[in-house]
């Protein structure tokens, strides 16, 4: 269980901290769900607000409300606590500009009603699932690429690659066996072994998003389902 102790739970609660350490933990948060972040926003249309500038707003509003530090792993899976976080900023968003237009002032959620939604997890919205999903397999093959690059096997990796996700037949063996002068059997082995690699690695950054194997195996069945 000694894994779940350096999780991105652990990256959450650090981007909160002043400092480099924080600096550092919020930029590893950035890059591997930014992205997610960035395209649900993409679905809005508020007048004048790119999705660019939603997700800048939504991380400053993050900092500023001390959102990373105060979160907590047993309140459910990140991936729900985000979600919900960027759900009520959207609503916020859109009351805003309503507000704006009628002089009125504005308003936004407080961390504590963002806990209690994240944990009953009643406004699913499966697009941002889904995206999320998509997001940790985009990044399980990113590092298995970078993986192979540093190991000179790259073009390789690129070669087998589509393989992750349609069947081969003898025929692709084949051509890609006569490609890097070697046996299609030998390619077969090759395409198996980067399957496993890339199961262990959805498996290890989903576990970074949960708090025990528990919900580890629960947060793999659903993101499977909701990806397929």
């Amino acid at each position: 269980m000694a894994h779940y102790q350096t999780t991105r739970w652990s990256l959450v609660q650090m981007a909160g901290d002043e400092g480099v350490d924080g600096r550092n933990a919020l930029g590893q948060l950035l890059e591997v769900y930014r992205p997610v972040i960035e395209s649900r926003f993409r679905r809005e249309h508020i007048d004048g607000v790119t999705a660019e500038d939603l997700c800048q707003e939504f991380f400053v509003r993050a900092i500023q409300d001390d959102f990373f530090s105060k979160a907590r792993s047993e309140k459910g899976s990140l991936r729900a606590y985000l979600k919900t976080a960027v759900e009520r900023f959207v609503l916020n968003q859109k009351r805003n500009s309503l507000t704006e237009k009628r002089g009125s002032g504005a308003r936004h959620e407080t961390e504590e009603e963002l806990v209690d939604v994240a944990s009953s997890q009643d406004r699913p919205d499966q697009n941002f699932d889904r995206l999320w999903a998509q997001g940790i397999l985009n990044e399980a093959l990113k590092r298995l690429r970078n993986e192979d690059l540093k190991k000179g096997k790259v073009d390789l990796f690129d070669a087998l690659a589509p393989f992750l996700s349609e069947d081969a037949d003898r025929k692709d063996y084949v051509e890609i066996a006569a490609r890097f002068q070697t046996r299609p059997n030998t390619i077969a082995v090759a395409v198996s072994r980067l399957r496993d690699r890339f199961q262990k690695a959805v498996r290890t950054l989903v576990a970074d998003t949960v708090s025990d194997s528990g919900q580890l195996d629960d947060e793999l069945s659903y993101l499977r389902d909701i990806a397929s």
